[in-house]
């Protein structure tokens, strides 16, 4: 629909007009309809009202259409605009100092007139003549910086722009460029720099685990690029106080290499830092630093273990001598690290296939006192107190369905750890292949079990198994392989051929190739297959591995036995037979072997961990503007069937930041996405949040990141002139190489440019003359009425 035209008048309506139409229309029909037959008004004032109605209607009518007055107001002399690259590629050789010299020299050679002058980077500032700028940001937005000086007042006739080429912001670019060209303002340009040489060298990335143990080694990762640098340089790794904590020389490249560092953690959460050093004529300090927090979990590990074999050893050192059960010289490893607690048990009757398995309350002279009001836990929450589950030659009738399950769940689902060790009753032997517990053990005795054998076996630990945290019995890596390479043999195993897929051999029978002691990860959790036996028999030899390592050694072993003759085994017995408190383990690596063991075991348990949320990032570091894949898992009493409609998210602890949803991978049982870093990040560290929300809880974790420093500005150190030359070419510019051409072309643009004149819209509803007439014809139609009441 078309308005009429005014003389000096446009409009610009408030809404589409028809709509107006139809408001009017309905106002007016609304008039005529209801004021002749209202009852408040005289016959002879009707009319009247009706007039005024109408008139207040087209009136608002008119305030609706918006009409506008056009003026038009001649603006003053045009100007030209200077834009200097500011950015972090121009510390880049002497890329700034020309291309301030050429600013300089413009300016002088411009004498009178406006010229315009701004700086540009990640922003835009003006630039003044005194003002000697510094090189600065991560990002050149020189579409952002045209757009701004088009926009300037006075108007500029034309632009000129000296840099190296950058030009993150391409699609601005290009929409700057177009609206040059459409308004007639040609861009001139003046490229400077080259095959700058750049020395520099800095951290490329780390990789370090989230979170450790106390006293635990740490591996970290630093992959360090240099370029223009000539000789090794050193990575330190340094603590909160400065101190160096490890220490490596390298000679890096272009392509970042790994360099691989170890560290000795604290009891406490600490903020590390590693650190490059700085060679002469670094141009970029900052990226020759990274830090990074490394959090300290230390929940004691808790450890069921059954045993149904028993053997007594007598321990001799210079000052002190006892008598140890078997199952002591497990679990009193476990208790000399702090971390780990174990509760005990062992059956009465090991061949009896009803239940009789009960908790040891203590041992002394190496027997039993046994506490019968406590057997296997009888229910899931008791079971789930535990993080690691250790089954050793227990017969399968003293489990039942339920508990059998429970341990499933307890692996599958919140990452706890089984192992189970031969014996006569252990693995196919014992009936073990047709128990829930099969799927979770890694060997296959289904299809490849063959029973026991009691002949000796030499064992064989495969090089690509050596670096297992299991295997890690000396810090020193030619010690440790040293005391692998002393591994005592067994006189007995389980004969299983072969592994479950996906399981890793940690031992093998030599020039057998069979599995002694395999591994794997199961669920969320892990799982052991100790094919020969911790004690007894079979391992009469083992119990002395690393003997000749301690003070102590056992001099004698022998059987318990079975029944009444354990339930003796501590009769006229008191604390003195106790083994001392002081007294030292007499086989340091059987020791430490089964630290390592429940250690590994227990990694991802839930119970350690903390029950709720779990967030993962699948980098040690953030890098500004890159999207950074996140993942979360849920390990709380969720089942997979609600899990697809859980509500996750993960957003970034930065003002504003958005948050994104996370989606299920029923494959990998968590809920993956990404967060998008910031390029203009000036932090040195980045948390991310991770939540779910639910009908049963709100759950949240949070984790923090070290924002890499490397600046994307001068990854690629060759100037880009091309850019500058097509953005000429674009706008109807020039290329100038000589001040004075480029002051006389902005001269001669500004001298050549109409004079611009602005179209000003002031509303013409704007008046006293119509807001009176509007008041009048509103009080008109109330004053009519009031006099018709009294007539």
């Amino acid at each position: 629909m078309t308005l009429p035209h005014l003389p000096g008048l446009d409009w610009h309506p408030a809404l589409p007009i028809p709509f107006i139409v139809v408001l009017a229309a309905i106002a007016a029909l609304a008039a005529i309809l209801f004021i002749p037959f209202s009852a408040n008004l005289k016959g002879w004032a009707k009319l009247p009202a009706l007039i005024l109605r109408l008139l207040t209607v087209a009136a608002l009518v008119i305030l609706l259409l918006n009409p506008v007055a056009i003026e038009n107001a001649p603006q003053a002399d045009r100007s030209a605009a200077l834009l200097l690259d500011t950015s972090t590629s121009m510390a880049l050789g002497k890329r700034l100092q020309d291309a301030t010299a050429f600013s300089n020299s413009v300016t002088d050679e411009f004498g009178s007139g406006t010229l315009l002058k701004y700086s540009f980077g990640p922003e835009t500032k003006p630039l003044h003549t005194d003002q000697v700028p510094k090189p600065t940001g991560r990002t050149t937005r020189l579409g952002d910086a045209i757009r701004r000086a088009l926009d300037a007042h006075p108007t500029p006739a034309s632009l000129l722009v000296i840099g190296d080429g950058g030009g993150d912001d391409r699609l601005e670019l290009d929409t700057a460029a177009q609206i040059a060209k459409a308004r007639g303002i040609p861009i001139h340009v003046h490229p400077v720099g080259g095959e700058d040489k750049l020395a520099n060298a800095w951290i490329a990335g780390i990789k370090v685990p989230p979170s450790a143990r106390p006293n635990s080694t740490v591996p970290v990762e630093v992959r360090v690029g240099s370029r223009g640098i000539n000789r090794a340089l050193a990575v330190r790794l340094l603590d909160a106080n400065g101190t160096t904590l490890a220490s490596k020389e390298v000679n890096a490249s272009e392509d970042p290499e790994p360099v691989q560092l170890e560290m000795t953690t604290g009891i406490r959460t600490e903020v590390y830092r590693v650190v490059l050093e700085q060679a002469n004529g670094d141009i970029i300090p900052e990226d020759n630093e990274i830090s990074f927090q490394l959090d300290i979990v230390s929940p004691k590990i808790r450890v069921l273990y059954m045993e149904g074999s028993h053997m007594s050893h007598l321990v001799k050192s210079d000052k002190q001598s006892a008598v140890w059960n078997t199952m002591e010289l497990i679990a009193r490893a476990w208790d000399a690290t702090g971390e780990i607690e174990s509760d005990l048990y062992s059956v009465i009757a090991q061949y009896s296939n009803t239940p009789n398995l009960f908790k040891i309350r203590r041992f002394l002279g190496g027997g039993m006192e046994f506490d019968t009001t406590h057997g296997f836990p009888n229910t899931r929450e008791d079971l789930y107190k535990y993080d690691v589950i250790i089954c050793s030659d227990i017969a399968r009738g003293n489990f039942t369905k339920d508990q059998m399950d429970w341990v499933v769940d307890l692996v599958t689902r919140r990452g706890g750890g089984f192992c189970m060790i031969g014996g006569n009753t252990s693995f196919d032997s014992g009936g073990y292949d047709k128990t829930p517990w099969e799927k979770i053990t890694p060997v296959d005795m289904v299809s490849y079990g063959n029973g026991t054998t009691f002949q000796g076996a030499y064992v064989a630990i495969p090089k690509s198994a050596r670096n297992h945290p299991i295997w890690r019995i000396s810090p020193d890596p030619a010690e440790n392989d040293k005391i692998l390479d002393s591994h005592p043999p067994f006189y007995g195993y389980h004969d299983i051929s072969r592994a479950k897929p996906g399981a890793t051999n940690l031992a093998q029978i030599e020039n057998g190739g069979a599995p002694l002691i395999t591994v794997q990860s199961y669920g969320r959790g892990r799982s052991m297959a100790f094919l020969s036996d911790a004690n007894g028999s079979w391992g009469s030899a083992y119990v002395h591995w690393g003997e000749g390592q301690s003070p102590s050694s056992i001099i004698t072993s022998n059987e318990i036995g079975q029944g009444s003759q354990i339930l003796k085994s501590t009769e006229g017995m008191t604390d003195a037979d106790a083994v001392p408190a002081d007294m030292p383990h007499p086989s340091p690596a059987y020791a430490q072997f089964w630290v390592n063991t429940v250690r590994w075991l227990a990694e991802n348990s839930v119970r350690r961990l903390g029950e709720g949320i779990s967030g993962r990032a699948a980098d040690s570091v953030a890098r500004p503007g890159v999207k950074l894949p996140v993942s979360a898992e849920i390990v709380a009493g969720v089942s997979p069937e609600e899990m697809p409609s859980l509500q996750v998210s993960a957003r970034l602890l930065i003002p504003g930041a958005p948050s994104q949803r996370l989606n299920w991978d029923r494959d990998r049982r968590e809920f993956t996405g990404s967060v998008q870093i910031p390029n203009d990040i000036d932090s040195k560290n980045v948390g991310i949040i991770f939540e779910s929300k639910s009908d049963a809880a709100n759950l949240s974790d949070r984790l923090s990141l070290p924002v890499l420093a490397l600046n994307p500005e001068i990854e690629h150190t060759s100037a880009t002139p091309a850019l500058l030359r097509d953005l000429a070419a674009a706008t109807g510019g020039n290329e100038f190489n000589s001040a004075d051409d480029a002051a006389a072309r902005l001269k001669s643009d500004i001298e050549h440019s109409e004079k611009s004149v602005t179209t000003l819209l002031r509303p013409a509803w704007d008046q006293p003359l119509f807001w009176l007439i509007l008041l009048f014809l509103l009080s008109g139609e109330w004053l009519l009425r009031k006099i018709a009441r009294r007539a």
